[in-house]
């Protein structure tokens, strides 16, 4: 091989070198030998060539370290900057920050993902759990977990958020707002456990504390059964409500275990200044309990005026309902009446 100077040699880049002809000799010292070293083993692979074989379980391994001493760096000094064609795509800031995205995150934040995120299929995550959990996870899983601790200094935080949503710009310029924003859902599917619950809070009661605390104006909506301490409450679904027919007289008590609901008395008249009273019969009463009566419908035409109904009395599991004739004379004059009566049970306490 011809003599050449260093500077007429060829140069090789990291991912152009070939282990089998690329070697440099080495002078051992100890051994006064010279000896051969491939040209990869001196200035390493690309990264994504790399490899290595973890073999002691004793050992505790690392597979990438850069250990930087900083004793002078501008703010914005990075530890590691990954780009595609010159933009950064993921960076980490020398405070351990991570920063996923094109954009730069706020100083104040963390971890941050941004820029224009990906999409398949007409979807968009940003941030997906999506693990399998261990056989030997046997008391809880946390697709995420929000631990806060204040730092040991003096000073006074107003206010702490373990989650907050709130909105960017969705509606100006030629953007279509969404159909629907939700600041949290649980999807229908969030169901196959003994007890399923799309929100849980086990706060204990105290001055100052709410499970649930809705501050803004905006309506409230609860399409299915609600309950109020160990009581069913209301709903407007299927099951929430019942019906019950009265039988042999005014006077004959029903039952029916509902927090709503129709009774139906038995056909017949009433005397002009008298009330017929009857015992309903409810497990979801207790006694601090309001128990709301009214009539729908059942009564002979002219009638209606006359009627006057009433909860005269409210118990545990029970409460008396009166329906009485405020007219001097008997109603229905002539014929029978059959009056259908709304009730619905208020929960309330004393104190």
């Amino acid at each position: 091989m011809a003599t050449k100077k260093i500077s007429a040699l060829t140069s090789l880049a990291q991912d152009s070198i070939d282990p089998a002809v690329d070697v440099l000799p080495i002078n051992d010292t100890g051994s006064s030998e010279t000896k051969k070293a491939t040209a990869a083993a001196i200035v390493g692979k690309s990264i994504g060539a790399l490899s290595a074989t973890w073999n002691d379980a004793l050992t505790t391994f690392t597979a990438i370290k850069f250990n930087v001493t900083d004793t002078a760096s501008a703010a914005g000094s990075l530890l590691l900057d990954l780009q595609v064609g010159g933009t950064s795509q993921l960076k980490v800031e020398k405070d351990g920050g991570l920063n996923i995205g094109t954009s730069t995150m706020p100083a104040y934040t963390k971890v941050g993902v941004n820029g224009l995120l990906p999409t398949d299929s007409a979807t968009t995550i940003a941030y997906l759990s999506n693990g399998t959990i261990p056989s030997g996870t046997t008391t809880s899983y946390s697709g995420f977990s929000s631990v806060a601790t204040t730092q040991n200094a003096a000073f006074t935080l107003t206010s702490l958020y373990h989650y907050a949503a709130s909105v960017g710009n969705i509606t100006t310029g030629s953007r279509t707002p969404p159909t629907n924003q939700y600041g949290y859902y649980a999807a229908s599917n969030l169901v196959g456990a003994t007890n399923n619950y799309g929100f849980l809070h086990a706060i204990p009661s105290a001055s100052g504390r709410w499970g649930f605390y809705g501050e803004g104006t905006a309506a409230n909506h609860f399409t299915g059964a609600t309950t109020f301490g160990a009581k069913l409450g209301y709903g407007t679904t299927a099951g929430v409500g019942g019906t019950v027919t009265q039988a042999t007289s005014r006077t004959t008590g029903v039952t029916l275990n509902k927090v709503c609901g129709q009774i139906t008395l038995v056909a017949g008249t009433l005397s002009g200044h008298e009330a017929d009273e009857f015992v309903l019969t409810n497990s979801t009463i207790e006694a601090g309990d309001v128990v709301v009566v009214s009539i729908q419908s059942g009564l002979a035409a002219g009638t209606a005026k006359y009627y006057r109904v009433g909860v005269t009395a409210v118990g545990a599991g029970s409460c008396t309902i009166s329906v009485g004739n405020i007219d001097n004379g008997t109603i229905p004059s002539t014929g029978t009446d059959t009056p259908v009566l709304n009730f619905a049970v208020i929960k309330a306490v004393a104190a």
